[in-house]
Parts: C-alpha cells; structure tokens; sequence
C-alpha cells in the first residue's frame, strides 16, 4: 500500500484485501485466505538476500537483526513487520550506498507482505477485536458516576494518574492493579456518600454580597498577601509574589462545592492596553502551593463585571490578580506586602468594588437526585431531634411498601443506567440477592440499597466497556460515540437509541453526532468538550503547566500560558464548527489573539480593551498578515512552550513530537546504542553541527531526514512561543543574542525551505497525509486501539470520503464514526 497521501494511482491501494470486506467474513473464511496467503518463509527468503549484510548474522544495523521478526505478528505487535514494509515502500532501505533493489522483486515482496500480514491481523481482529480490556479512564469514571447518581464532584483526581498508551488514556494494557481496585472503591463510595447525601439532606445552595471591605485584608495593619482597602476598593498590586489576591472570604466550607464568584473591577495605573489578570484557586497556601487556572480577564479604568466558575474543594479559595509580567512589578520585602507600600512604587493594581459568591449545584436538582437513587419510592421526612451544631434539621428517609420488591425493582432500574445496557435478571440475581439477605439481616433500606448499588458500581460490567468481537450492537455504539464526544456515559435519548438498535443505522448515527457537538449540557457546548478532552490528550495540552519558562524570558506569565492554551481550544473549535481543512493544523490565514498574545506573538491587534469579552475565551479571530507564520497549530504558543524544556529548545523533541501528533510520520524509538543529542547552552557548537554529525550514522539518519525539517523551522521559535532570529543567552546581566537561528532545510523528497513559512507551505501542498494522521488519532482515542497495519486501508477510506469535502476537519470526524474500525470491536 503506498503510504498515506500517496500520488500513486488509487489502484494500488486496492492491493490491499479491503478492511470492509475483512469485515464481513467469518473467522473460517479469513483463516482460509490466511492459508493461501503468502509463506513467511518467501518473505524472509527476500529479506535475507538482500538485507543479510546489515542485519543478520551478526550484523544489527539500527539495532535490528532479521531473525527478530516473528512467524506470528499480532495486531497490538506487528514485530517490526510494518517497519520493513514502510522502510522498504519508501525507498529508504536498502541505503543509496548498497544499491537499488530489483523493481520487480520489489514491487512482489511489498504486494505479498501487504497481503500476509494483513491477513494474519485480520483474523485476530475478527475474533478478539481491535481493543480488549478496555475500561473507563479516570474522567470517564468521573463523568460516568456523575451521570448515573446525579452528582457534580470532580472525582477524578482520588484516582491513580491514568497511564498513557499510544499517547491516550483511553488506550487499555495491563489488568487493574490492588492499588487501582482500592482507589476504585474510594471513588465509589465518595459518589455514593455525595448522592445519598443530597437525596435524604437538603443541601446548602446560596448567594452572598461581598463588600470591598469584606474582599480586603481583615487587619488593615498586617502585612499579608490579601487586597487592601484603598479608595473604597480592594486593591491587590502587580508583583511576582506568590497568592497575592487571594480572598479568604470565599474559602469553601462544609465539603465544598461549586461556586460562581462575579465580581466588578477596574483597573489602576494601567496602560491603555488594560490590566491582564488571572483568576485560580487552591489553598494559596506555601503548605500547599498547587494552583488551578480558571480563567484571564483584561481590566481598565472602566469598572466592568465580571464572572468565573470554579470547584472549590473544602478550605480552598479564590485569588483574583494582576498577572501581566510585562508590566513593572512591586518589590516585597519579608515576602508580605503592607498597606500602602505598592502606591509610591508606581505599579498597575485591580480594584474590586464589589462581589456576589454564589453556591450551586450543576446538573440535576436535590429532587431530581432523590429521584434518581429512590425511584418511586415514596419517602418521609424525619426530624432530627437532637440536633447539633452544623447537623441537618432532617432527612428524607425512603419508606417503600414492599421493602424487598422495591429493592429489586430499584437495582434493576440502576443496573441499566449504570452498565449502559439492559441486564438480563439471571446476571443481576447475586447483586439482588445479597442486598436483600442484608435487608433481613437488620440493616435499613437505605443502608442496603446503597450496599446494592456499590456492588453493581464494583461490578467488571461497569467498570469495563461490554463489547463483543464483531460489529458492535446498539448499546455498545451508542456507548462509543457518547465517551468518544462528551467523555460520558450516553444520556436518556442516545441510551434509548441503542437499546432499540436505531443507532446502528447511518444517518441516525451521524444525526446523534450532530446533536451531541451541538446540545449545551451543564452550560459548555458538546464541541466545546469534546475539543478540551481531545486536545489535552493528542496535542498534550496535559503538559503545558509541565515546564517553568526560566528569567530570560521574563514576559511569559500565567495570563500568557492561560490565553496560549484558549487560542488552541478556539482554532480546533473553528476547525471543526465551521468543516476547515485539515491543513489548518500546520497553516491558516487567520488567528485568534487578544492583546497579551499578540504583543508576545508581535501581531497587530486594533480592538480596545474595552471590548473584551468572556465568549470564546476573550479571543477575536483576526486575518493573518501575508507570510505570517501564525497560523495553525503547529506554531502556537501552547504547542511551542511544552515541546521545550523552559530553558532551551531541541529540533529533535520537537520534530518528533510534531511528526507524530500533526504530520503523520512515524518516528521508531532510536537503537539503544546511539546517544541522545543535547543542546550545548554555553554556545561552543550550534544544534546544527551536531546534528551534522549524529546524520552521518546510518542508523539515525533515515529518521532525522524525516523530523529534523520541521524540528529546524520550528527553531524560529524561543522555549516561550515567541519568533526569535538569534539565540539569546545571559551575559553581564543582560540578555545578549548567541548565535544566529538558521531555521532552513531540505524535506525528504529533495524540496528547500528558508523559513518556516516556507515550511508550512509545503506541507500543507499533501493534505492526505495530514488528514490520514487526524483520522488516526481520533480512531485511536475513540477505539481504545492503536490504528495497526490491517486498519491502513480503512483510514484511506475515511480521508478519500474526506476528499471531497476539501479534508474538512467535520467531514473527517463523521467519516471517522461511520468507518467500520469505529463500528467494531
């Protein structure tokens, strides 16, 4: 098969045994055409008259010897099979030096190795599937739990961090551990504790009025790190010290929860830019330094309103302050800052008029969730007698008529929502059971019937997604494409849809599609996170708070990194809404900026700070000047600053990470025996020259010329995102230029670029390739499975349904879920 974006006739795809007629055999019949496949032993009969000298007896060039391919590849483990057809396809082995093969040979080999092990892995796909043991993620568990008992607790971070595969979580290998059981259960019961809760207590929603005075430090004389009182406003100052701003008044008690904190403020002494400020929460405490971005708000002189939601977990706050390092910072000395020490240093400060903290709930109401865990159960209050300081003044106690029956009734309802399927009563009999010897044994029917649901939340049913080799039913397809595109379980209209089979049919699956990209649940729009949960995982957005950008780069502050990291979420959010092409993630001829990126990104931006606004993360699209290399998302800030280490760049982890995450190439692990290529910060040799010199290794430079034309364009750019013609160092206090940036190279197939926008012109010129690395990621993200070599030909069909839609990045994402590698195990 030629290689994604190939120009060769489409004919010579079609040497491939088409997935889709794979997919319609039996086990039986594919075995059969296994049997008249090609012999292993003709293929490596090729491969040792021709590859012998390098890589057998003996001879391990790269690191790979013959014998090491196995008789039996599997789906997960192709045993570097695909390697020598890729290798081989593309011209790059045997070496220029060894000589050309025969055309012939060739072309015969490539056709019978195509064949066999396309074959050999369909088989296995047929009667294992392309995933196994797949369970829910971390989010998903959370998302899930949430949906089935009507809660709003983040609960994912009592789990173990997941372990990415194939650079997904999604990805399954390896069973559960003790450890994850045990951390399974905690999650359980903390969800079961917060929902029975709020069905039997009402909870504690409410609003408070908060003055500037109640804002501002408590002790005006105390030197802290809260607002002071100044002109009748609470006024935190521009200063790099640590939790300045916090606000102790909007601590979280009683458990914590949701709060929506709305504020109104100005800015003082500030440029006629604005302010940039960053809202976060956390303990703001040096015993617990770890800080959650909620949002960035540009202030001026014109008191503005302004709102932010967050989860506070008990004894957590909110900090509201300047945050923009470009600006002359306040110096603090004993690390506290005093009533009236900042206004003579002439610094930028945020004033607070005045604030409403509000508690809420997301998602369903206290009835609803009673609802939810009692049914029809009709339920009595029961006055607390003794009640004590900070108890409730009752509860709702459930008094069913037929305790037993009604226990049955209840676990068999909550059975469905919470495995994602009808259960037949023999699999539900034990949970059934054993819940209602605990009712006879004494315990209350509350007690048992949260004992009920526990069990059936313990249950390999709900922890596992339930899928069966072969085409997936109706339950399971709709349970696919509801975590794929919310991350969740599927909610009451998809369920019903997959319950009666309808899902299964096209046009309701794409028209489910629709409506999940575009409902608004709890307040965010299905696109809006599908595109968060998406892009913290394939474009490792999960990394950017990874690296500390170091001193010489002063400018880069929170409110930066926050906007960098919205600027991703709204060209993927455009790309998607509005069907763009699929080369908008390597170029594009317009940008989403506000003011504090397009001073980093040194872009002009004309809109005034007075028209800031929350929607779309306070960024306006703007069009791109001619040969501006910032468009896409290859050279976005985000992308930039977490495929740098803080202090230096690599053309190596960057190129790599672009080849694998945007452009399609695949890049092997380097042989053990090769060393790793650091930066020399002190300047004595340039990248370039060491590269020159780890390329002129056989064994290395069939992957450099692969990656190290976009890791050197990408060198424009400093550990920061921002366009650099020099490398810069620190020298007699000042930062001084280096060495100069040559960010010029030759691509594989012999064309020159000078720049990088002469980079990303030529990569946009084979959009099939972008489009097929798309294709895969999705796949894989949605699947729980890697794309292997049997599932080529159908990610050529999805970028060929792709075609005529320019590659639009909608188009290619219903072409993804229509696929059969979608629709199967």
């Amino acid at each position: 098969m030629p290689p994604f974006g190939s120009t060769e006739p489409r004919r010579a795809a079609r040497r491939f045994v088409p997935l889709a007629v794979v997919f319609l055999l039996s086990s039986l019949e594919l075995r059969a055409a296994a049997a008249a496949a090609p012999e292993v032993g003709a293929m490596r009969s090729f491969l040792e008259a021709n590859c012998s000298d390098c890589h057998a007896n003996g001879a391990t060039e790269g690191g790979f010897e013959l014998s090491s391919l196995p008789d039996e590849p599997t789906v997960h483990d192709a045993g570097r099979w695909d390697r020598v057809y890729d290798r081989i396809q593309g011209g790059e082995m045997p070496p220029a030096d060894y000589g050309p093969l025969d055309r012939g040979e060739s072309r015969d080999f490539l056709f019978d190795l195509s064949r066999w092990l396309s074959t050999q892995q369909s088989v296995e796909i047929s009667e294992k599937g392309r995933s196994r043991g797949r369970r829910l993620t971390a989010l998903q568990l959370e998302r899930t739990l949430q949906a089935t008992l009507g809660i709003d607790v983040p609960l994912a971070s009592l789990l173990p961090p997941d372990r990415r595969h194939h650079g997904f979580t999604t990805v399954t290998e390896g069973g559960l551990s003790h450890h994850d059981l045990a951390a399974h259960l905690e999650v359980v019961d903390a969800a079961l504790e917060e929902a029975f809760d709020r069905a039997r207590t009402p909870q504690a929603v409410w609003e408070k009025e908060l003055s500037a005075k109640d804002l501002a430090r408590t002790n005006p004389n105390r030197r802290c790190r809260e607002p002071e009182l100044y002109k009748e406003m609470a006024v935190s100052w521009s200063t790099r010290l640590v939790y300045v701003g916090r606000l102790p008044v909007t601590t979280a008690r009683d458990g914590g929860g949701w709060h929506r904190l709305t504020f109104e403020a100005e800015a003082l002494k500030a440029p006629k830019e604005g302010l940039w400020c960053t809202v976060r929460t956390g303990k703001l405490s040096s015993s617990a330094p770890t800080m959650q971005d909620v949002g960035t708000f540009l202030v001026t002189d014109q008191p503005k309103t302004y709102t932010f939601e967050a989860w506070l977990p008990e004894g957590d706050m909110f900090e509201v302050r300047p945050n923009d390092h470009r600006l002359k910072q306040g110096q603090t000395p004993g690390g506290q800052v005093g009533a009236g020490e900042m206004q003579p240093q002439n610094v930028a400060g945020l004033g607070l008029h005045k604030a409403t903290l509000t508690r809420f709930h997301r998602g369903p109401s206290d009835e609803e969730v009673r609802a939810l865990l009692f049914g029809d159960v009709e339920t009595q209050w029961v006055k607390n007698e003794d009640r004590k300081k900070g108890q409730p003044s009752g509860w709702h106690e459930p008094k069913p008529r037929n305790p037993q029956g009604a226990l049955s009734a209840l676990m068999r309802q909550f059975a469905d929502r919470a495995f994602r399927r009808s259960v037949d009563s023999a699999s539900l009999a034990p949970y059934i059971a054993d819940a209602q010897a605990n009712l006879q044994a004494g315990q209350s029917f509350t007690e048992a019937l949260r004992g009920g649901y526990r069990a059936l939340l313990c249950s390999p049913r709900f922890i596992y997604h339930v899928e069966e080799p072969g085409e997936l039913d109706g339950p399971a397809l709709a349970a696919r494409l509801a975590y794929f595109l919310t991350g969740g379980p599927p909610d009451a209209e998809l369920a019903a849809l997959g319950a009666n089979g309808e899902i299964t049919k096209d046009d309701v699956l794409r028209a489910q599609t629709e409506r999940l990209l575009t409902e608004e649940r709890h307040g965010v729009r299905g696109l809006e996170r599908f595109v968060q949960d998406f892009a913290f995982e394939w474009l490792d957005l999960s990394e950017l708070d990874a690296t500390e950008v170091i001193s010489l780069y002063p400018a880069f502050d929170p409110a930066l990194q926050i906007s960098m990291r919205d600027q991703t979420h709204a060209l993927l959010r455009a790309m998607f809404a509005e069907d763009l092409s699929v080369t908008h993630v390597v170029d594009a001829d317009f940008v989403f900026l506000n003011e504090r990126l397009a001073d980093q990104y040194d872009l002009p931006f004309t809109a005034k700070p007075t028209e800031w606004s929350p929607e779309n993360g306070g960024l306006i699209r703007v069009p791109l000047p001619k040969d501006s290399p910032r468009g896409g998302l290859l050279t976005q800030g985000s992308i930039l600053k977490h495929t740098a280490d803080g202090a230096a760049t690599s053309p190596i982890l960057r190129g790599v990470w672009a080849s694998e995450r945007l452009l399609g190439i695949t890049v092997p692990p380097p042989p053990e025996n090769i060393p790793a290529v650091e930066p020399d910060t002190r300047g004595s040799t340039t990248i370039r020259e060491q590269l020159a010199k780890h390329r002129a290794d056989p064994s290395c430079a069939s992957c450099h010329v692969k990656v190290d034309p976009v890791g050197f364009a990408l060198e424009s750019f400093d550990p920061a995102g921002a366009f650099r013609t020099d490398y810069m160092t620190r020298r007699g206090g000042k930062t001084v230029p280096r060495a100069p940036v040559d960010p010029s190279y030759e691509m594989p197939d012999g064309a020159s670029f000078d720049d990088v926008v002469g980079f990303q012109k030529l990569a946009t010129r084979r959009p099939d390739p972008l489009a097929a690395n798309l294709a895969s990621h999705l796949l894989t993200y949605a699947t729980g499975a890697p794309v292997a070599f049997a599932d080529r030909r159908a990610i050529d069909d999805v970028v060929w349904q792709a075609r005529d839609a320019d590659y639009g990045t909608r188009s290619l994402l219903h072409a993804c879920i229509q696929s059969p590698l979608f629709r199967r195990k």
